[in-house]
């Protein structure tokens, strides 16, 4: 956004600390872009205001908003806009030479900077959904005996671990074990598989 000329801010000299404004020399509205600084803090933004016949600046709502102002309604123009000399414990003035507003006020006429980290509407948002489903996770270990012996024994057992999940609407169900099977069995045991169970 392009600055005004200067022309256009001679009208509005400094006012010092107190807060107001001087009359206007010209006659007419005019447009004014104005870089705003708050409390001496600039707030790296052009705002768009209008000078009255009378020399009073105002502005939108939603522009004073944006820039860091509160728009107090009390100071609210038949129009709508803002009569900034009308904004409780506000003051201003305009430096012509820089293009510059500044604006002096206490913490309750500030506005509250708001940051819309969700731009897309909640409705357009996929709703969660759930369905019945599972999956197996599974390892196996087998083992042998040394193959450069003569007396090997190419197969000494494998052993797993498994971790099962199965999920429906109403929940998760998760079963965690391991397995073991040895060949050739012991003598002391005909079973050959052992199995460990826990949650």
């Amino acid at each position: 956004m392009s600055l005004c000329p200067p022309s256009l801010l001679q009208a509005q000299e400094p006012g010092g600390d107190a807060p107001g404004h001087t009359q206007s020399q010209n006659a007419g509205t005019k447009d004014l872009y104005l870089e705003v600084f708050i409390n001496g803090d600039s707030m790296k933004m052009i705002g768009a205001f209008k000078q009255l016949p009378d020399g009073a600046l105002v502005a939108r709502p939603e522009e004073l908003r944006e820039v860091g102002l509160e728009p107090n309604g009390k100071a609210a123009a038949p129009d709508g806009s803002i009569r900034i000399d009308r904004l409780p414990g506000v003051g201003y003035r305009i430096e012509a030479e820089t293009q510059r507003l500044y604006f002096t006020t206490p913490d309750a006429g500030r506005a509250a900077k708001v940051i819309d980290i969700n731009p897309e509407p909640d409705k357009e948002r996929q709703k969660p959904q759930s369905s019945y489903g599972a999956v197996l996770n599974y390892s196996l270990f087998a083992s042998t005996d040394n193959l450069m012996d003569g007396n090997v024994k190419p197969f000494q057992g494998i052993s797993g671990g498994f971790d099962a999940r199965f999920f429906s609407p109403y929940g998760t169900l998760s079963q965690s074990f391991t397995a073991r099977y040895n060949w050739p069995v012991p003598a002391d045991d005909r079973r050959g598989i052992a199995c460990v169970s826990a949650l």
